[in-house]
């Protein structure tokens, strides 16, 4: 991901990061489509944590994280 002097990002760098920034950028400025983004106010999918992971296990790819807090 570094340029022939390893310190410069590449072409190869700066894509991954603008993938990785993309997103949340566009989500934040309104400009993302509303159908990819997630609503915060339904709360029907967030299970305990030990449910949580069990589900996932069962799935390869999922991943488990906690709630986002207001003090988090």
């Amino acid at each position: 991901l570094f340029g022939p002097d390893n310190y410069h990002p590449s072409a190869e760098g700066y894509a991954t990061a603008a993938m990785a920034m993309l997103p949340t950028l566009c989500a934040v400025l309104g400009l993302w489509p509303e159908s990819d983004r997630l609503d915060g106010s339904r709360r029907e999918d967030i299970l305990p944590v030990a449910k949580a992971a069990s589900q996932a296990a069962r799935e390869a790819g999922t991943e488990v994280t906690g709630a986002r807090a207001p003090w988090a």
